[in-house]
C-alpha cells in the first residue's frame, strides 16, 4: 500500500468521524437551547451551525492527524 493510499484511507475514516463529532456537538447545543428555553427559533438554529461549522474547523485537522498515524 502506497503513501496516497494511506492517506486516501485515513480520509475515509476521518470524514465520518470529525462529521459525527461536530453533527453531536450542534444536537448538544440545540438541546441544551431548547430545554433552557425563551431564545428565538433562529437564534437556537444559527447557534447549532455556528457550533457545527467551528467544530469541523477544529475537529478536521486533529481527527485526520489521529487517523494518519493509526494507518501507519
Amino acid at each position: 500500500m502506497g503513501t496516497g493510499e494511506k492517506a486516501q484511507g485515513a480520509g475515509r475514516i476521518a470524514a465520518p468521524a470529525y462529521t459525527g463529532i461536530s453533527a453531536l456537538a450542534a444536537a448538544t447545543f440545540y438541546g441544551v437551547a431548547q430545554l433552557k428555553g425563551g431564545y428565538p427559533a433562529v437564534a437556537v438554529y444559527g447557534g447549532a451551525l455556528w457550533v457545527f461549522l467551528l467544530s469541523m474547523i477544529v475537529t478536521m485537522p486533529l481527527v485526520t492527524a489521529w487517523a494518519k498515524r493509526r494507518a501507519g
